[in-house]
């Protein structure tokens, strides 16, 4: 029964940190102007540690890395990768991997994102060794709080988890 429970909580940590690593607070403003014209070369990083069960330590980090097009008439397009990686250790060890391809679209102030997750999971205690694999939609949007002309950052913190994200203007050096 006790395997059971950290294989409970080992998974639902997953899913509030991918949505932490995916989601901005509703309350965080998007900075103006967002992101000139041009394409972009982004990536973002987040982590966390925590501690779920007294014996069950959990280290939570996430990657991302994306290309975006902002066209003269302010539209957003662009492709990604979102990689998490979260392990445990305790009386239940726990390896759970989720690798999305992500799309992005909308404007230069308000970018938003979409993909399918692909998860994969191990757990592991003295007596048992089980995992499964599954997919699932996420999506999200990408918290600007500060605009340059060839720099563009952003993140946010959710839940003990610090996500933050820069972007360069592709082709320019930034001073």
């Amino acid at each position: 029964m006790k395997h059971r429970i950290h294989t409970l909580i080992a998974a639902l940590a997953l899913l509030l940190f991918a949505v932490a690593a995916s989601t901005a607070s509703a309350t965080e403003a998007v900075a103006k102007p967002g992101f000139p014209s041009g394409t972009w070369i982004g990536a973002g990083y987040g982590e966390a540690q925590i501690a779920l069960d007294g014996d069950l330590i959990t280290l939570y980090s996430t990657n991302l890395s994306f290309t975006l097009n902002v066209s003269k008439d302010r539209k957003v397009t662009g492709k990604g990768t979102l990689r998490s990686l979260q392990t445990g250790s305790g009386s239940v060890g726990s390896r759970i991997t989720g690798v999305a391809k992500l799309t992005f679209s909308g404007t230069p102030t308000n970018v938003r994102y979409a993909g399918t997750q692909v998860v994969t999971t191990k757990f592991v205690d003295a007596a048992h060794v089980q995992g499964r694999t599954f997919t699932r939609r996420i999506s999200g949007g990408l918290a600007i709080n500060k605009a340059r002309s060839c720099r563009v950052s952003g993140g946010h913190r959710f839940e003990g988890v610090t996500f933050t994200w820069k972007a360069a203007l592709k082709g320019v050096t930034c001073r």
